[in-house]
């Protein structure tokens, strides 16, 4: 990180795919190896006390490492998106002050069940209002069993 080496997430190593809970545990390892907090966000001198470069891995990163001109909102480019309820209570009182507090707040201690209320992927929307927008859980299920009895 502090070499400028692109340091992407991924999920593909745990069944929950939660990019969140990576950036947390980035941190959280590297506070158990340093014996220091804020290790990641401290890589970049200006960045101490902010969440900002463990939110970069988890997102615009893995384009960069990748190669693929993304992580902004732009015509042409991927449209991966979230939108976050500042009104969920993992993100209170940071919600209420903003800037780097709500920052750190979405990375350290908001419950993405919860806060995310709407995904899309490609510009396709699979999240909304907190539920699947293209399939039911039921029919998720049925598909899983369907594979695991063949």
């Amino acid at each position: 990180v502090a070499r400028g080496v692109p340091v992407a997430l991924g999920t593909d190593a745990n069944n929950r795919l939660n990019l969140f809970d990576e950036m947390r545990a980035v941190e959280y390892l590297q506070r158990v190896s340093a014996l220091e907090m804020g290790i990641v966000a401290g890589a970049d001198p200006d960045s101490r006390g902010t969440a900002l470069p463990l939110l970069e891995m988890g997102t615009a990163n893995g384009a960069r490492a990748l190669g693929i001109e993304a992580g902004r909102i732009a015509p042409g480019l991927w449209a991966d998106l979230v939108a976050i309820s500042l009104d969920d209570p993992s993100l209170w009182p940071a919600a209420c002050s903003g800037g780097d507090d709500l920052l750190n707040a979405v990375v350290f201690s908001m419950v993405a069940q919860t806060a995310v209320r709407h995904s899309w992927v490609a510009g396709r929307p699979l999240v909304r209002d907190g539920r699947l927008a293209n399939m039911s859980l039921d029919e998720i299920r049925d598909e899983i069993a369907a594979v695991v009895q063949s």
